[in-house]
């Protein structure tokens, strides 16, 4: 295999909180990072970067392209303190519908609890707001 058809996975490690993004890149890390650090950069990544105490480690090197994202949603499942929030690989049919009805058990716990916002001046932005929790966006 070329080693342009291949990549790398890398961790950035906070040494403060030890809060930990995870990445790959097909092109050189130097690159991959300044983009991280650039003022456009709206990952979260970005949080880790500006308090400026970090390192960057290669986990996994010449990695096939075709696999990169599996790979690095190994490591979002296999570390800790990972900060990331879109998943490299999308759910499965199977994990969609778990989630969903987590979040549907979520919401009859939140029912049972505070009563329904329908009938209730409680908090209805607090129910409102976990409706508005999209499966998708786990994806």
């Amino acid at each position: 295999m070329n080693q342009k058809d291949c990549g790398l996975i890398y961790i950035i490690v906070c040494l403060e909180t030890d809060e930990k993004y995870v990445g790959n890149t097909i092109y050189c890390l130097k690159k991959r990072m300044s983009v991280h650090k650039a003022p456009t950069n709206h990952c979260v990544s970005k949080k880790i970067i500006q308090r400026g105490n970090y390192r960057v480690d290669i986990v996994e090197e010449n990695v096939p392209e075709d696999i990169l994202c599996i790979r690095e949603q190994y490591w979002m499942d296999n570390s800790s303190n990972i900060i990331n929030i879109k998943r490299a690989v999308p759910l499965s049919e199977d994990e969609r519908k778990k989630l969903k009805n987590y979040k549907a058990q979520v919401i009859r716990d939140w029912i049972k609890k505070w009563g329904d916002p329908l009938n209730n001046l409680g908090s209805p932005t607090i129910l409102n707001n976990l409706l508005q929790i999209d499966v998708n966006c786990f994806a």
